[in-house]
């Protein structure tokens, strides 16, 4: 199935330059009883409607299951009966590349929101599917036969590494059949499947590869892809290595068989420039662990040890695999453990939401949590939490606060950390953290017009700091809302303070956003200075930033 990594940050936007929605007006009459969403599903190629497209209508701010509705012969859907709010609308349909409305790339993640107001009518909902390509091919070793069972994705090679699309596996016959695809430029990457914990001893494998037939994307040719159409043929081989088997143990500081730690064992791909997670292991009554058919490359055996549901220590050590026997000993230290407390200023915590903190790299890598159980962030029912993170400077992070709501004050012995990273020094524990939470938040609002003053949907508006190493009191870098069927946008959940806000065309990839290099860029290009609240004043105007031009606007 298709998917994407949208982990990576890039400091580039590849712009896709198409004719947006045109702005929609409200309906007369609108104000009385519920509302109605009307639409279309399209080819985006030739216009014709797509007959049975299944389309979803989700309200945001709810984990309710959306309503579902079946395209009819002339394409159209409607869904009726509906409250006020805002509503994102996405449609799929075999042979076709997902999509939502005003969403002009492969996956919908953010349609363009369509508010409505009570009563309210909006029949221009329309979702162009971009008819999907497809890549085949057979790969074979240096003689000629079919290698089965290994893993082939195809992705883009962006400024910051490889980024997967879609992935499939070879059948018997070594063939492979890459599906879902947009028209664009692809690199074919084949690699064995994961390598296992336990199980048939040493063997062989084959190398990890790239079209056609390359140790590397920087050697290897781009595939072309039409929409809606096959590229075949894509065939190439690739070497056999030895596998090996990596048998270790893992001790406490007080050098003690660590019983019951769990850890992965971990590689730098050197062909995408990406980390590659291998299946994690549990060592047994004496601290040892065994895993085995690892393919050949450098490699880091991690560890954690446990106390309840918060870890306590943790270790790594770098080995290198070249075929055969591969001795590895870990031995863990004291971890830092940052507990604290979330609270509302206003009393009662948001009901019906499961809050996660997080502590993020303040150098904005991966977040800082140590290998272990994933649900040691969890914000408890009483506001409690208790994160284990590994030694350096951190931003504290608090993941799934309902829209509206802010992060007002994040305080350690009554000093206001929001906004700024705490250093961690090994083996010691912080002071307890206080995250305040308010939904009294600020907020800025406008409109994005193009270069004729024509309000703009579906354009990205970015609100951040003006200053370069300051984040947001989140720890995010910068929040992002897309403007509506009208060309309006809202960014709520603001502290009082100054800010910087741009409005960009969608970029290939969002995950440029989190990106403080392309941020920087907007700093110099003439993003607007803006202060929030933004109150007793005209609603912004932000002209739509293309690439190639200066982002800015009207205070």
């Amino acid at each position: 199935m298709p998917w994407i990594q949208a982990a990576t940050a890039v400091a580039v936007a590849l712009v896709l330059h198409v004719q947006a929605p045109a702005p929609a007006e409200r309906t007369a009459g609108a104000g009385v009883g519920p509302a109605v969403l009307r639409g279309h599903v399209l080819n985006a190629d030739t216009g014709d409607p797509v007959r049975r497209a299944r389309v979803t209508c989700a309200i945001a701010g709810r984990q309710d299951t959306p309503d579902v509705s079946m395209t009819d012969a002339s394409g159209a859907f409607e869904f009726a009966g509906l409250e006020s709010g805002r509503y994102f609308v996405a449609a799929t349909r075999t042979g076709y590349v997902p999509g939502g409305f005003g969403s002009r790339h492969a996956e919908p993640q953010r349609p363009v929101p369509v508010d409505l107001a009570p009563g309210e009518v909006f029949d221009n909902a329309d979702v162009r599917l971009i008819p999907a390509g497809v890549i085949t091919g057979r790969i074979t070793d240096r003689i000629g036969n079919p290698v089965i069972d290994v893993e082939v994705v195809a992705g883009r090679n962006l400024p910051a590494g490889f980024l997967p699309i879609t992935t499939s596996y070879t059948d018997d016959r070594g063939a492979y059949r890459l599906w879902g695809l947009r028209g664009g430029q692809y690199y074919i990457l084949s690699r064995p499947t994961s390598f296992s914990v336990s199980g048939a001893e040493g063997g062989v494998v084959s190398s990890t590869a790239v079209y056609p037939g390359v140790a590397s994307i920087a050697q290897a040719s781009a595939v072309p892809v039409e929409g809606g159409r096959e590229t075949a043929n894509i065939d190439f081989s690739v070497t056999p290595v030895r596998l090996s088997r990596v048998r270790g143990t893992v001790a406490d500081a007080l050098g003690n068989a660590a019983a019951g730690a769990r850890g992965r064992i971990s590689s730098l791909d050197e062909t995408t420039g990406r980390r590659v997670e291998g299946n994690a292991f549990v060592t047994d009554k004496s601290g040892a662990f065994d895993v085995v058919r690892v393919p050949p490359g450098v490699y880091e055996a991690s560890a954690s040890i446990s106390k309840g549901s918060v870890i306590s220590e943790h270790g790594a050590s770098a080995f290198v695999a070249s075929g055969g026997d591969v001795r590895v000993s870990v031995i863990t230290s004291p971890v830092s453990t940052i507990r604290g407390l979330v609270r509302s200023s206003g009393g009662a915590l948001p009901a019906g939401i499961r809050m996660r903190v997080a502590m993020t790299s303040a150098d904005l890598g991966r977040d800082r949590i140590v290998a272990g159980n994933s649900d040691i962030s969890a914000v408890a029912k009483d506001g409690t939490f208790a994160v284990a993170v590994a030694p350096g400077p951190v931003v504290p992070r608090l993941i799934g606060l309902p829209s509206r709501w802010q992060v007002a004050a994040i305080l350690a012995n009554q000093r206001d950390l929001a906004g700024r990273s705490i250093e961690i020094a090994p083996g010691t524990d912080p002071p307890l953290l206080e995250i305040v939470v308010s939904n009294d938040g600020a907020e800025v609002s406008g409109r994005v017009v193009d270069d004729r003053q024509r309000e703009v949907p579906g354009a990205y508006v970015l609100v951040f700091t003006a200053e370069p190493d300051r984040f947001m009191t989140n720890g995010q870098v910068s929040l992002v809302e897309r403007t509506n069927q009208r060309g309006e946008f809202r960014i709520g959940g603001l502290r009082p303070g100054d800010y910087m806000a741009a409005a960009v065309d969608e970029p290939d990839d969002v995950a440029v956003f989190s990106d403080p290099r392309y941020l920087n860029r907007l700093r110099r290009d003439g993003a607007i200075g803006i202060a929030a609240p933004h109150r007793g004043r005209d609603p912004l105007v932000l002209p739509l930033k293309r690439e190639g031009s200066s982002p800015g606007g009207t205070r």
